[in-house]
């Protein structure tokens, strides 16, 4: 914030930006300098060993309301409506409720294989 102001201030100052061009730059080069530091001592102590909980991520992902939006196409507008109202009241599962209503069943709820889904949407390397 110091360095930003201190440019601002010598830019403000002066009527020529050739005259700010060098603490413009000193400024800059010092903040990226600053930032690199920053970024590799928040990968070494707080990034570095992070490991995800699988069981806590798959809840997060089956719970998700944001899946109306892949069961829209599969069952219909409504049915997907109807399933996230009752899965917000209730906290099931919305694959869960819809396998207990008989909308879907457990193949159509597995994931594709990635081969599958690369020939489907198209191979990104060949692009």
């Amino acid at each position: 914030m110091g360095t930003c102001a201190a440019a601002n201030r010598r830019v403000a100052s002066e009527l020529e930006l050739n005259m700010a061009e060098p603490i413009i730059a000193y400024n800059f080069l010092h903040g990226r300098m600053v930032l690199k530091k920053a970024c590799v001592t928040l990968a070494a102590r707080r990034i570095s060993g992070i490991t995800a909980n699988e069981d806590r991520c798959r809840y997060y992902v089956t719970h998700s309301i944001v899946l109306v939006t892949a069961l829209s196409p599969v069952i219909g507008y409504e049915k997907s409506v109807s399933i996230a109202k009752e899965a917000l009241t209730t906290g099931e599962s919305m694959c869960g409720l819809a396998l207990q209503k008989g909308w879907l069943t457990k193949e159509k709820l597995e994931p594709a294989p990635l081969s599958a889904r690369r020939r489907q949407i198209g191979d990104v390397r060949s692009v």
